[in-house]
């Protein structure tokens, strides 16, 4: 293993960069000292607080993707870059264009990559494009286990675009022979049990006395054979621990946040797809129980934190997840009757703490602050001004009756969608929601361990044929108006499809119009509550 630590070097700036440079150079398999990577071709990088800006990492940035990209001719050696630390450094987005080449190049080795308190900033559409392409270059990393971005303005636009590339990355555990989840085999038992024996060593003490949140990882080499398995699980969902504190976060980022905190695997059962190594450790003063750390966030309100940590709650294994032997561990001293009980009121609590934020979020911020939000309200006003008109009732009455006839339902019964079905009890929503009438919730509580989404069904074959405007089927009318909107890449599909079911449905109409002297945040909410928008869907 090499390192090149700069930290008590007394060079800074530009001059850092070219020093680290010239490095890199006599260290790539076409420099210099080829027969040095050959016997030992990974390196670590710490140049941490060396005020080096964008143009001192571009000094060094261009020679790093060099060696990384190439082989020794003899031996196909070439370097592999572990871990890389440029904590505190002045960098902005735009160093984020050549560091995510790095990344992907280093997509088979990269351990960790610290971006600590930096100036990285989302604001603009440059600006938002660079950043999303920098976290698109993790669908390939599998042996990642930590992720620093704490103490940079990222701000709202840069939270939504990582919740989105995080809710949308691959997560897939490995299976056995039977078509059961793999356990690690032995040998990689062994690997971790000497790893643990060597950093007690190192530490002084007893395994009982090495750090709480410290956990082992990956070995300077991963056997190729063992590729495989780790390769499974990828992407920024594979990562133990990502760390998300003081990043100028607001409380609509905290909604969209609190899908991933309840969707992210416990670290130990992500480490167990990690080849083992060095020890990792999070921030001390971090008080949150997963592995995304979010805390602190000086911008967030009380409720906003309160969600965030009733998200991390659920997120961690009950006793129906488990199997017999994991039964004791994660009931910690409590009857299974009282863990159930402890986990409904956490239900009950994480569903009045959702919809609270989400309407404060929208009265404060408003819903041009998250742009899932905005691009799916536009969506309903743009397709009910093109599809809802009179020849559609008529048409979607006959479709209806149709349809009904085929399923064996009641010929004649109103096709709804969402928490306007007639048949559900109006007085769920009043007591959930009094000041907005009578339309029935479905918000529903969380899955632990998953994106919280609506249970929704596609437009129905019978709707989606039938033709509005221009003799245009329902399906194409989807694709126009997605475009035309910027709904692609935003909105899943079944979003799509149900924003199309909501709007061409009269019913929900005449239920807003019943409340339509509720605030304007209020009928927002409802609208994006029945279509299933307020979070991102893979």
């Amino acid at each position: 293993m090499t390192r090149l630590n700069y930290s008590a070097r007394k060079i800074n700036g530009i001059k850092a960069g070219q020093v680290l440079a010239r490095d890199l150079k006599k260290r790539s398999a076409t420099g210099s000292a080829p027969k040095a990577t050959v016997r030992d071709p990974c390196l670590e990088i710490d140049i941490s607080r060396k005020q080096l800006t964008d143009q001192g990492f571009a000094q060094f940035a261009d020679e790093l993707i060099h060696a990384l990209e190439h082989e020794d001719e003899s031996s196909g050696a070439r370097l592999r870059l572990q871990e890389l630390h440029l904590a505190g450094n002045e960098l902005s987005v735009e160093s984020l264009e050549k560091l995510a080449r790095v990344v992907a190049l280093g997509c088979r080795d990269l351990r960790e990559l610290d971006l600590s308190a930096n100036c990285i900033q989302v604001v603009t559409s440059r600006e938002k494009e660079l950043w999303e392409s920098f976290l698109h270059a993790f669908d390939g990393c599998f042996v990642l286990k930590k992720l620093d971005l704490s103490g940079n303005p990222i701000g709202a636009a840069g939270l939504e675009a990582f919740v989105r590339v995080y809710v949308r990355s691959e997560l897939d555990f490995v299976v056995d022979d039977e078509g059961g989840r793999a356990e690690p085999d032995e040998e990689l038992q062994q690997q971790r049990l000497d790893v643990d024996k060597e950093n007690v060593r190192q530490n002084g003490g007893s395994p009982a006395q090495t750090p709480r949140r410290a956990h082992k990882g990956c070995s300077p080499t991963a056997p190729e054979n063992s590729l495989k398995r780790y390769a499974c699980t990828r992407g920024l969902r594979s990562v133990p621990f990502i760390i998300l504190s003081n990043i100028s976060m607001t409380d609509a980022s905290a909604v969209l946040l609190a899908a991933v905190l309840n969707m992210h695997s416990a670290p130990d059962r992500l480490m167990e797809f990690l080849p083992p190594g060095k020890s990792i450790t999070v921030p001390k003063s971090a008080d949150c129980a997963g592995g995304i750390v979010w805390l602190p966030n000086g911008r967030l309100s009380s409720p906003a934190c309160d969600l965030l940590r009733t998200a991390e709650k659920l997120a961690q294994p009950t006793v129906d997840d488990g199997d017999d032997s994991d039964l004791h561990e994660s009931l910690n001293g409590l009857s299974i009757r009282e863990h159930r009980e402890m986990t409904q009121k956490l239900d009950t609590m994480h569903a009045r703490l959702l919809k609270r934020v989400r309407l404060e979020a929208l009265a404060t911020e408003g819903v041009h602050s998250v742009q899932l939000w905005s691009i799916a309200l536009k969506m309903i006003v743009v397709s009910r001004a093109l599809l809802l008109d009179d020849k559609t009732r008529l048409n979607l009455s006959q479709a209806a009756s149709n349809g009904s006839a085929r399923t064996s339902q009641p010929t004649g019964a109103r096709l709804t969608c969402g928490p306007f079905h007639p048949d559900m009890d109006a007085d769920t929503f009043d007591a959930m929601f009094p000041a907005l009438g009578a339309v029935a919730s479905s918000s529903g509580t969380a899955k632990r361990g998953a994106l919280t989404q609506k249970a929704t069904k596609a437009v129905p074959e019978h709707r989606a044929m039938v033709t509005f405007r221009f003799g245009l089927p329902l399906k194409l009318w989807r694709r126009i108006i997605a475009e035309a909107v910027g709904a692609e890449g935003i909105l899943s599909r079944a979003q799509q499809d149900r924003v199309l079911e909501y709007v061409t449905n009269w019913g929900s109409l005449e239920q807003e119009m019943s409340v339509s002297g509720a605030a304007e945040h209020q009928q927002i909410w409802k609208m994006l509550e029945s279509v299933g928008c307020f979070e991102y869907e893979g």
